[in-house]
């Protein structure tokens, strides 16, 4: 009998998840430092910027819902230490500012306002 880690499958789910969630993690660290520097100097993040951020934060969130299913079904199970991170993930994918629809935050880039009432502030 094959073990799961064994299986092609399951290593090139594995590899597209750490993949996305690294790149992921890297565009969240470099937004957080765009915003933080701002911050810094005095200056005001401009809506770009927090759109930015915001667009991070969503795809972040996303990319860790890939984890969860490179998991496979021993994810499922309570015992599971995957099985509360995908749980933590999904309460958070819930909230308006990481919801999918954050994705939407894009609309920015084509010099329309924002439907989100913080990017414009």
């Amino acid at each position: 009998m094959v073990s799961i880690k064994q299986k092609g499958v399951m290593q090139r789910k594995l590899g597209i998840a750490e993949s996305f969630l690294q790149s992921s993690r890297a565009f969240l660290y470099e937004a957080i430092e765009e915003c933080w520097e701002q911050v810094k100097a005095g200056n005001h993040v401009t809506r770009e910027e927090k759109a930015r951020l915001l667009l991070a934060v969503t795809h972040t969130n996303q990319s860790c819902r890939l984890m969860y299913s490179a998991a496979g079904s021993a994810a499922i199970y309570t015992r599971s230490k995957i099985a509360h991170y995908f749980t933590d993930a999904q309460v958070l994918k819930q909230h308006g500012f990481v919801n999918e629809s954050r994705y939407e935050t894009a609309q920015i880039y084509f010099a329309l306002p924002s439907d989100l009432p913080l990017v414009e502030f």
